[in-house]
């Protein structure tokens, strides 16, 4: 498994962790709007939420692929992955059909380290990003030949992709969400939900 392959896997997942537009997303928009070291903050947390779990999910996908017994999880892997991405399409199709933006409280300005708790609090149990980084892993960990080097760049991967992204929603959401809320949070969890979908060609 060459690194540039593990390189755009990790761009891929932490996309699709990512790029689904829900309350999560649109707490770090407002805090990013009302209050940038909070916005920075918050966005901070949930790129920390993701890189828990990247970190997880590779040792255990590590520790899958030392075990012959275990190799039919690969497949298994992959079809939750496309079955994922099929469902994050639908959603984000539904959603703008419906005109439906996501709804999420406004959350508290001007304190960044309660920001930064508050979104990797809300973020870790998130049952999308636990299914997408433990299938995802587990698909790596089984072609990874006992090598640290491809978890290592998948997870640095995950995690710098993760935080662009939302320092991007921070610093920019406000104006992609001024007017169409359901229409922009619908293409981007489609989107969201093709990278699962297109899964095989980042192996």
């Amino acid at each position: 498994m060459d690194t540039w392959t593990t390189l755009g896997s990790g761009v891929a997942v932490g996309l699709a962790v990512a790029l689904p537009l829900g309350p999560i997303g649109l707490m770090v928009v407002a805090l990013g709007r009302h209050d940038w070291p909070s916005g920075v903050a918050a966005a901070s947390g949930v790129a920390a939420a993701d890189l828990t779990w990247a970190i997880v999910a590779v040792a255990g996908g590590a520790l899958a692929g030392t075990h012959p017994l275990l190799a039919g999880l690969q497949t298994i892997a992959k079809m939750l992955l496309v079955a994922i991405g099929v469902v994050l399409v639908a959603r984000g199709l539904q959603q703008m059909r419906h005109r439906r933006a996501p709804v999420a409280a406004m959350p508290t300005a001007g304190q960044p380290g309660r920001a930064f708790a508050a979104l990797y609090g809300l973020t870790l149990p998130n049952p999308l990003t636990v299914a997408i980084f433990t299938a995802s892993a587990v698909d790596m960990g089984l072609r990874s030949n006992g090598s640290l080097l491809p978890h290592v760049v998948f997870v640095l991967a995950v995690g710098v992709t993760s935080l662009a992204w939302q320092l991007v929603l921070a610093a920019t959401g406000r104006h992609l969400l001024s007017r169409t809320d359901a229409m922009a949070g619908g293409l981007l969890t489609s989107a969201a939900g093709l990278l699962l979908i297109a899964w095989p060609l980042f192996r």
